[in-house]
C-alpha cells in the first residue's frame, strides 16, 4: 500500500504507526523520557518488550490516557481515544 494513511484524527501524515519508540513515546503525551520510564515501571503504561526493543502501541497509550482522563474527573465528557479535541479556550 502506498501513499499516506489518515492517522486516527483524520489528518494526513504519512503511514500510521502503530507503535512508537519511548522517545516518540514521550513526545507524544507530553512527558520526558525519565517520567515515561517511571510511568512504564510503576503507572502499569502499556508496552512491549520484544528483544532489546520496547514499544509503546498508540491505540493502548490512547486507551491508558482516556482512562487515566476518566478517573481523573468523574463524570466528566471526555473524548474517547481517537476522538477530536475540540478546544473551548475562551479568552
Amino acid at each position: 500500500m502506498t501513499g499516506h494513511t489518515p492517522n486516527p484524527h483524520g489528518q494526513e501524515s504519512g503511514p500510521y504507526q502503530l507503535a512508537m519508540r519511548p522517545r516518540a513515546a514521550a513526545r507524544a503525551l507530553g512527558i520526558s523520557e525519565r517520567l515515561l520510564w517511571d510511568w512504564t515501571r510503576s503507572e502499569g503504561l502499556p508496552h512491549v518488550r520484544i528483544g532489546n526493543v520496547v514499544l509503546y502501541p498508540v491505540a493502548c497509550l490512547q486507551s491508558w490516557l482516556f482512562d487515566r482522563a476518566k478517573a481523573a474527573v468523574p463524570g466528566a465528557d471526555v473524548p474517547p481515544a481517537g476522538g477530536s479535541t475540540g478546544s473551548a479556550a475562551a479568552g
